[in-house]
């Protein structure tokens, strides 16, 4: 949209091809570690490190990317899982949340989810990662679950009419924070830079988020997440360690 590429705290214009998308998440991704091994020095010098800047990094039609790049979801899990204490923060979204393109340890690592209209009970399940949210059940008018901590309510989106109510929309930003944002360098170099950490994180993740969906199961059949208490979890993993 030519409105929202006149919003000045862009780090980059906006996207639109799924190749030059992926370089950009990896950049972010790069990005992020250089700010953990900063910090790492201002640790060991006994300095106090300040988030020099925050960064919403905003993703959709994430099938695309996936279809790009099948590894995509490595940077996208890292930025999800890391980003929050380095001041980044991930914001996407598909039409097919399958497990293809929203791994386990992609979703243990996002929190907060909306999930609309899907065509199965096996999409809603990846899509809130509860067994029985009833978002295929959702009717498309703007009608969302939405979960956070394994708790669902039902919301209603509103939908900005992007000719008459988006243009006045960005130029009151524009007024209002009107310093233009540091940009991102996004070096042909960082996928491959990258990929170490990125290996070495995507592993320890991916156990985790198995040993977080048997924990879910179990907690399902047990009454609920809700009524869990940090003692019980603990529990619940080594009964789930117990079984192997």
């Amino acid at each position: 949209n030519s409105d929202l590429q006149r919003l000045p705290h862009l780090v980059t214009p906006i996207v639109t091809d799924p190749s030059q998308a992926v370089a950009a998440l990896y950049a972010v991704a790069a990005e992020m570690q250089q700010r953990r091994e900063q910090i790492a020095a201002g640790n060991a010098a006994g300095q106090r490190w300040q988030i020099p800047g925050r960064m919403d990094v905003y993703g959709d039609e994430l099938a695309h990317l996936v279809r790009v790049d099948p590894n995509i979801t490595a940077p996208l899990t890292w930025i999800a899982a890391e980003g929050r204490g380095l001041g980044y923060h991930l914001i996407i979204g598909t039409q097919r949340p399958t497990v293809d393109v929203m791994p386990g340890h992609l979703r243990a690592n996002t929190p907060c989810r909306f999930a609309g209209w899907v065509r199965s009970a096996e999409e809603a399940r990846i899509a809130t990662g509860l067994p029985a949210s009833g978002a295929e059940k959702q009717n498309g008018d703007g009608h969302f679950v939405m979960t956070i901590r394994s708790q669902a309510e039902t919301v209603h989106g509103y939908a900005l009419n992007l000719a008459t109510e988006l243009p006045p929309l960005v130029d009151t930003v524009c007024k209002r924070w009107p310093t233009k944002a540091r940009g991102l360098v996004i070096s042909p170099t960082a996928k491959a830079d990258m990929a170490p950490v990125l290996q070495e994180t995507e592993t320890k993740l991916k156990d985790d988020s198995a040993m977080l969906d048997a924990l879910l199961t179990i907690a399902h059949e047990e009454g609920g997440t809700d009524k869990i208490s940090l003692n019980r979890i603990s529990a619940l993993g080594e009964k789930v360690e117990g079984a192997g």
